[in-house]
């Protein structure tokens, strides 16, 4: 997430991210979904309780392409929506 105070690639992009969505007139919903892949195994590092997390697998949808099964997806209004999450 970057150093005490240099912002990483994800607040920077989610902040970028923000202020466009200020500027349109158009309605946007954004969700964030988060994930690590270790030992060719996918985890869900939105899912708070261990008994919850289970191992995902990624499958090929005809018309999205690939996706994460059972990802869950938090939606979010704001930046700091982002860093509470």
């Amino acid at each position: 997430m970057g150093q005490e105070n240099d912002d990483g690639i994800i607040p920077r992009f989610c902040s970028t991210l923000f202020d466009r969505i200020s500027k349109t007139s158009h309605e946007v919903r954004v969700e964030i979904s988060y994930y690590e892949i270790y030992n060719e195994k996918i985890h869900d590092l939105l899912v708070c309780q261990s008994a919850d997390k289970k191992v995902l697998k990624v499958r090929e949808h005809p018309t999205l392409g690939p996706h994460v099964v059972d990802l869950s997806a938090n939606g979010v209004t704001s930046n700091n929506d982002v860093k509470v999450s």
